[in-house]
């Protein structure tokens, strides 16, 4: 009886979204998240001397434009997880804790 009640239902179409692979990045989640802070970090940031810092620091060579300073070291991120990146991990680690140790003694 069901099969027969089955024959005299109406067509329903069912409309779907194709998968589409994602290539895998070949990159940590604790790279990701320490690349996330680094890139949060120098958006937010306004200080041209500590950009000076963080940009000597990566290149040992001295730049005075802010705002190149910042798209550069941007770029840089953009690139595989390395030992200079993960010193200006360290490095506004460093900052952020001296920041938040000034905010509570206010």
């Amino acid at each position: 009886e069901v099969n027969d009640f089955c024959k005299t239902l109406p067509l329903t179409k069912i409309h779907y979204i194709q998968n589409i692979a994602i290539p895998q990045k070949n990159i940590l989640r604790l790279e990701r998240e320490k690349k996330d802070t680094l890139i949060e970090y120098l958006n937010r940031t306004n200080d041209i001397a500590t950009l000076k810092y963080l940009y000597y620091e990566y290149f040992k060579k001295e730049c005075q434009n802010s705002k190149k300073m910042k798209q550069i070291l941007l770029q840089e991120l953009e690139k595989e997880w390395n030992q200079n990146q993960n010193k200006l991990y360290q490095i506004i680690k460093l900052l952020n804790k001296k920041s938040s140790t000034l905010k509570k003694i206010s």
